[in-house]
């Protein structure tokens, strides 16, 4: 057996399973992972469970820590960035007359990457 917490990024999203390690951590704890995309931040959703191992598709990610204030200050300057990316993008898709509806812009934990999701016909 093997013990699994569940790991949300945004809300109402999917749940992703991780290492608790040797944490204790309850619903709603505000933690960093470890993910194939680097640090993120992200909220316990489901309480430590025991899963067999052969239930596993991959080995799983660890739990790194919950998050402390810096990780907080990290988060809530990557939030800004976001609304400010978010807005400029859209006055560039008004001023080229792109066909493209913005839907959302995520800033990597670390501040490294920007990722624009988007509609188009």
């Amino acid at each position: 057996m093997v013990k699994v917490v569940g790991i949300v990024f945004k809300k109402g999203g999917k749940v992703y399973y991780f290492n608790p390690e040797n944490l204790d951590l309850s619903l709603g704890n505000k933690v960093i992972v470890e993910t194939s995309k680097g640090m993120e931040f992200g909220i316990v959703e489901s309480e430590i469970m025991d899963i067999k191992d052969d239930e596993l598709a991959t080995p799983l990610k660890p739990v790194l820590r919950r998050v402390t204030e810096y990780d907080k200050s990290c988060y809530e300057r990557n939030k800004l960035r976001e609304e400010e990316a978010f807005n400029k993008c859209l006055e560039l898709i008004d001023k080229y007359e792109l066909k493209m509806k913005l839907t959302e812009v995520e800033v990597a934990f670390d501040g490294s990457k920007l990722t624009f999701y988007y509609t188009s016909q």
